[in-house]
């Protein structure tokens, strides 16, 4: 069982963002793509594209906390205003399935009641009334499975293309890079803007990357909210190196293997985060689909790392 004190301390930690430069870039252009609709007489539609742990559902959060929902007065009516919606394309998605889960993130009771003709007309009626300037589309991949006909396929992406002609409202498609040539071939024209996340490069001993400047405020941050008398150097190289194949330089992995080794270190009353709870975390399997290599890097001198990351490349 974790302590009250130190939960409390693990929510302060989870609250901290560190944005790098892609990051901040496509969080802004989003904005953009959102002040350019309102302005424009079309949609400035747009897609977000990453692997998973680069920080595409971080962005969705933040534009939804920064866009929250309020509360608009017409005569005897309040009409609740959500400027942001984010939800998930369902799995093998057709027009009412999609219209339906879209209808569900505003907040429908009952999304799923009617035919695709009137849970289509509801969610534009939804939306024009809640002033939605945003749709984020989590998941787009599902738009698009292998697993569909080309019919199928052709219908629901027909179904998005009328919805953007009968809505004022920016839709975000937010997914990894690899479904980008079925977004090509199907309904690419409409999302022209796209901005792409990606791991963060680890640098070299005289020019440390994104990675480095990613992690320390975060250990820094660590440091603060735990009481550690100290953290493990990341101006170290060779731990930088380590840490960075670890992680793969992906910014959720790298905050989970952080959050994984405070949680080992204040357990076992530990007064310093070392390098050595990072391995233990790296030993648990916490970021193995990224590791760089299959043994613990956090083990190997610094001849050992470049043989191994070398080998296993």
């Amino acid at each position: 069982m974790l302590n009250k004190t130190l939960l409390e301390s693990l929510r302060k930690f989870d609250a901290c963002i560190v944005p790098y430069s892609a990051f901040s870039k496509a969080m802004k252009s989003i904005e953009e793509c959102m002040e350019l609709t309102e302005f424009s007489r079309e949609s400035a539609n747009c897609a977000l594209l990453g692997p998973s742990g680069t920080g595409k559902s971080t962005i969705c959060s933040i534009l939804q906390k920064n866009n929250p929902a309020t509360i608009r007065i017409e005569g005897d009516f309040e009409i609740i205003e959500k400027p942001v919606i984010w939800a998930e394309v369902p799995p093998n998605a057709t027009p009412k399935k999609l219209a339906s889960a879209l209808l569900h993130a505003m907040g429908d009771p009952n999304p799923e009641a009617g035919t695709e003709f009137g849970i289509t007309e509801r969610l534009i009626i939804s939306l024009a009334e809640a002033r939605t300037a945003l749709v984020l589309l989590d998941e787009f991949h599902n738009l698009l499975n292998n697993s569909k006909t080309k019919k199928a396929k052709q219908a629901t992406c027909q179904w998005l293309k009328s919805l953007i002609n009968r809505t004022k409202t920016t839709i975000c498609l937010v997914g990894t890079e690899e479904f980008a040539a079925s977004l090509d071939s199907e309904i690419g024209r409409r999302f022209t803007r796209r901005y792409h996340l990606h791991a963060l490069s680890a640098g070299t001993s005289t020019e440390p990357g994104e990675f480095v400047s990613f992690t320390l405020p975060i250990l820094k941050r660590a440091k603060e909210i735990f009481g550690f008398d100290a953290v493990p150097n990341l101006l170290n190289h060779h731990f930088a190196k380590q840490f960075w194949i670890a992680t793969g330089g992906m910014p959720f992995y790298i905050v989970t293997l952080i959050k994984d080794a405070i949680i080992r270190a204040v357990k076992s009353g530990k007064s310093k985060l070392e390098a050595d709870d990072l391995a233990e975390s790296w030993e648990s399997g916490i970021t193995r689909e990224v590791s760089l290599i299959k043994v613990n890097p956090f083990s190997l001198d610094p001849k050992g790392l470049a043989v191994r990351w070398g080998n296993d490349r």
